[in-house]
């Protein structure tokens, strides 16, 4: 069994974003696009770029958790690294206890709220996944950034 590892480094020379498994980062940029900027290291996704399947199908895919990269599994992992240099408003980061329960359509509503503080997205966000029976762990970390910061 192994584990996912995701994160965000902000300094100077820019922000950076590393991921290994299926645990996201999502950014929210100041024009109110809302995208995943993580790939997920599974079957399905493999499956998804191979065209081997549709993304309906991957959807409810009997094996959609199986990972193809963690650590604490394979001598070699694959570390995804990668630098975000445009400006952005937050970054979300995630475990599937909260995009494989709640709509992404529903996360973008409330990542992009001009009237709900740092906060209480989080705190909606959790709801949202545990009102809709989030068996799995739930994991929810949310840096919003000023336009001014340079990190």
């Amino acid at each position: 069994m192994g584990t996912t590892f995701v994160g965000v480094l902000l300094c100077k020379v820019g922000r950076f974003v590393v991921n290994i498994g299926d645990s996201r980062v999502y950014c929210t940029y100041p024009d109110g696009r809302f995208i995943p900027v993580t790939k997920d290291h599974t079957l399905v996704n493999d499956l998804l770029k191979t065209g081997e399947i549709t993304k309906e199908e991957a959807e409810f895919h009997p094996k959609k958790n199986v990972l193809t990269n963690a650590l604490g599994v394979w001598d070699n992992v694959r570390i995804d690294i990668e630098e975000h240099p445009e400006s952005i408003s937050s970054f979300l980061i995630c475990s599937d206890g909260l995009y494989g329960y709640v709509e992404h359509d529903v996360i973008k509503k409330v990542m992009t709220s001009k009237e709900l503080s740092t906060t209480l997205k989080v705190r909606n966000l959790l709801n949202k996944a545990l009102r809709v029976g989030g068996y799995d762990n739930i994991t929810i970390i949310l840096i919003e950034l000023e336009a001014s910061d340079n990190r």
